[in-house]
């Protein structure tokens, strides 16, 4: 009891020390409370107080947290840890998250008071700010932002916040367009400015996240007038970007016309007189105005550079994908589809997921096209057709089925979703056409491509396959007023003007033509292996052999492995007539590494020897063509013309022999034989063996009596007659 008392006494001692602003003593009699009591709530508090006004920070913020750890539902200790941080700003992260427990436990105490609450919003804001904890920091913004309270210079920069960190729900979003008309009027304009810039800004970000049709439309329109206010640059840029979400809406659909870029035009008309734009939405927005006016060249030009100086854009992806499918580069629009697809959280969502769709449709489409990814384009297509029934879905489904020989179940589809690919016009006659491909019914084929072409006219593929099914069904004259229709239609589809090429060469027979069809196929997709040979074979024919060499060195560059074959045995062939052996022979074998059992390459191969003078090697690549090919008479005689020439004159007898098994009337096997005959009776004769040397030179004998009656002007084989017969005269009578 009498302890109680003391402290009382001291507590009443410690406060008249602070009314007497003596604050040394006020911590002396608390500290005396504290040898009674070290946890004493009120006598913490009170030396934590004296210690704030002797601005001794440390040891008061020390006080306050014993007096909290002690009783934390008592405010007082609370209040006087932020009068501290009031007075002395918190400093590192940790003090921070610590100012802001205390100003929040505050807050829950006056609940209802608008002007403590405003007040403590104002210290809590930019301390939510400064930990990183942004969205506390927007909840507190908008408070301020909607307070009574808010002073201009508080509701400027709640804007400024809020605008720059748009994270709010849709009546959030409400509040602050509210109050942004309305604090608008009152600013300078270099401020007015800032955070007009912003709030178009905010409003882009806020368009990016919703995906209610009209609230898109009111932001659409609000984001206009804004821009449209400012006339700057940027507001300019904002317009286009709108204009590009408007358009690739559009574009996942359908083709874009003439009207849906009218504000495209007129933006970029404005900015005409001024540098031309090269970059992010000028380009793009060039870019869908070549596509539409069908400059198919210069738009791929154009988004090939967009999608390297903004690899982060999907619309400029999207665009690029458009502009090379029509273009018909489908081994570009394979890989810019799969970077769009990655880039797909820069659109906004409204036409995030149309998008999405075509370029998986782009993706299939140049795939099966392309034709090396066809079993990944039935993948994808099995994945599409699961989730939609759209008919372009089913389109590609069936022709994913039919690339990859599943004719019975693309048939399946076609007879199951016959409703579904009537919503188009052409789609089912279309698809039956190639079914009848497939099955090599092109008459039938050929028919459903004509129903297709009554239905949808426009349509340069459908031209193409009634060309081509009347091609293969031998109406061959008929197939070219098809052709000529789709080149029309299509002036970059390499496939029409390869048709053509052959058209002219083997049915018109007019080389100049088919070189010129030929050359715009392979100009247009040089990766297009059949269009190359064709044109070099037809540049040979007219004598231009430098420019069909070229041709054949283009092809090895942008053709795949698999496809260069042809090409290589042509460089090496023209290498060969150049007497460049050393260069043919490389090309030969690259030509072998593609496919080592071809003996026609390997007959090449050995000529190419032989006429180095590589004899050896030259033997040993007849041999292989011969063991590839048996029945080959130049192979097996050019083994034996090795052997005999090397002097393997038995090796070379048994080797002409077998070459006249195959051919008994062959002279150039029957004359080898003869001189292997001829020569193996010398070495006989100086040898002394007379009676084995008679004997040869008459198998020589019947060999070239043969010869001579098949080509009795051959002065060749007279001589050896003559010089066989010779040979015998120094040999005894007896013997001979």
């Amino acid at each position: 009891m009498a302890a109680s008392k003391e402290v009382k006494s001291l507590l009443k001692s410690a406060r008249s020390a602070l009314d007497r602003e003596d604050y040394p003593e006020a911590i002396k009699q608390c500290q005396a409370i504290f040898w009674h009591d070290d946890t004493h709530y009120l006598a913490h508090v009170l030396c934590g107080k004296a210690h704030l006004l002797l601005k001794e920070i440390g040891e008061a913020r020390h006080q306050y947290r014993i007096a909290i750890t002690s009783n934390e539902k008592e405010i007082l200790a609370w209040k006087g840890l932020a009068d501290l941080y009031d007075k002395y700003s918190p400093g590192d992260k940790d003090e921070k998250l610590v100012a802001i427990k205390t100003y929040s436990y505050i807050l829950n105490t006056v609940t209802g008071d608008g002007e403590k609450e405003f007040n403590l919003y104002c210290k809590l804001a930019p301390l939510y700010v400064d930990v990183g904890q942004l969205e506390k920091a927007a909840r507190a913004y908008l408070y301020l932002l909607v307070s009574p309270s808010a002073s201009g210079s508080i509701t400027e920069r709640s804007l400024l916040f809020l605008l720059r960190h748009p994270q709010y729900s849709q009546t959030q979003w409400q509040l602050i367009e509210g109050s942004y008309k309305s604090f608008l009027s009152s600013l300078t304009e270099t401020k007015r400015i800032e955070i007009q810039t912003l709030f178009i800004s905010s409003c882009m970000e806020w368009i990016k996240l919703v995906e209610d049709e009209e609230v898109i439309d009111s932001l659409l329109k609000t984001v206009q007038e804004e821009c449209e206010i400012l006339e700057s640059k940027e507001s300019q840029e904002t317009l286009l970007q709108l204009e590009i979400w408007k358009c690739l809406k559009v574009l996942s659909i359908q083709p874009l016309t003439e009207e849906d870029l009218i504000p495209i035009t007129l933006l970029l008309n404005k900015r005409r007189e001024e540098e031309e734009e090269r970059e992010g939405v000028w380009l793009i927005s060039h870019c869908l105005v070549l596509l539409q006016s069908r400059k198919i060249k210069e738009a791929c030009t154009l988004a090939s550079k967009g999608t390297v100086s903004s690899p982060d854009s999907c619309e400029g992806w999207f665009v690029s994908c458009v502009c090379h499918m029509k273009a018909h580069n489908y081994e570009v629009v394979i890989n810019n589809a799969w970077k769009g697809l990655e880039a797909l959280g820069s659109l906004p969502c409204f036409i995030r997921r149309q998008v999405t769709c075509s370029f998986h449709l782009l993706l299939i489409e140049a795939q099966l096209l392309e034709g090396n990814h066809k079993q990944e384009a039935l993948t994808l297509c099995e994945k599409l057709y699961s989730e939609s029934c759209d008919c372009h879905v089913i389109k590609l489904y069936v022709k994913a089925l039919i690339a990859n020989g599943m004719i019975h179940e693309a048939e399946g589809i076609i007879n199951d979703k016959a409703s579904s690919l009537n919503e188009e016009k052409g789609i089912l006659n279309e698809l039956k056409g190639h079914l009848f491909v497939a099955r090599g019914n092109f008459d039938q084929a050929h028919d459903n491509f004509q129903l297709a072409i009554n239905e949808c006219s426009q349509l340069s593929e459908y031209h193409y396959w009634a060309g081509y099914t009347d091609w293969y069904n031998g109406n061959r004259t008929k197939s070219y007023p098809s052709l000529v229709k789709a080149g029309q239609l299509d002036s970059y589809n390499p496939a029409v003007f390869n048709m053509l090429g052959r058209y002219q060469r083997y049915v018109a027979n007019d080389i100049n033509r088919a070189v010129k069809c030929y050359k715009k196929a392979f100009t247009i997709n040089p990766g297009l292996t059949e269009a190359g040979i064709s044109l070099g074979e037809c540049l040979s024919a007219l004598g231009e052999e430098e420019s069909a060499y070229e041709v054949y060195v283009k092809i090895t560059e942008n053709s795949p492995p698999t496809e260069v074959r042809e090409a290589w045995l042509r460089i090496g062939l023209y290498h060969r007539r150049h007497s460049q052996y050393d260069e043919a022979i490389k090309c030969y074998l690259k030509v072998l590494h593609q496919n080592v059992s071809d003996s026609n390459v390997w007959e090449c191969l050995g000529e190419a020897y032989l006429s180095r003078g590589s004899n050896i090697a030259a033997m040993k690549a007849f041999e292989k063509a011969t063991e590839l090919n048996p029945q080959s008479i130049f192979s097996q005689y050019q083994v034996a013309a090795m052997q005999q020439l090397i002097g393997l004159l038995s090796e070379a007898v048994a080797s002409y022999t077998r070459v006249l098994e195959l051919q008994d009337d062959y002279v150039p096997a029957l004359k080898g034989r003869a001189e292997s005959y001829y020569k193996l009776s010398l070495l006989a004769i100086n040898n002394v063996l007379d009676s084995k040397a008679v004997s040869y030179v008459s198998l020589a004998l019947i060999d070239l009596s043969k010869a001579v009656k098949l080509k009795p002007s051959f002065i060749s084989l007279w001589k050896l007659i003559g010089d066989s017969c010779l040979s015998l005269y120094g040999i005894a009578e007896t013997v001979a």
